[in-house]
């Protein structure tokens, strides 16, 4: 697993690399949230709502994958 972080204001990116227990763990955590996600779902989403959680889903996948950087250059908010 690779991850590029932003360092200081400059922008500057440090490559980071996760060894192979850090990585069992990262898909452990993951699959734990999406099947207790999953649950939480079915218990207390009424079929009549899951319309709008796949909109609401579909607006914060839009929002996550932003990149606001060329926002910011031109003082956008």
């Amino acid at each position: 697993m690779r991850s590029i972080e932003p360092r200081g204001a400059e922008g500057r990116k440090t490559l980071i690399t996760a060894s192979g227990p850090s990585r069992q763990l990262v898909t452990s955590v993951r699959a734990s949230k999406e099947s207790y996600l999953a649950r939480a779902i079915d218990a207390l989403v009424s079929p009549a709502e899951r319309a709008d959680l796949d909109r609401a889903i579909a607006l914060l996948e839009r929002l996550a994958a932003a990149d606001l950087s060329t926002h910011a250059r031109h003082g956008r908010h």
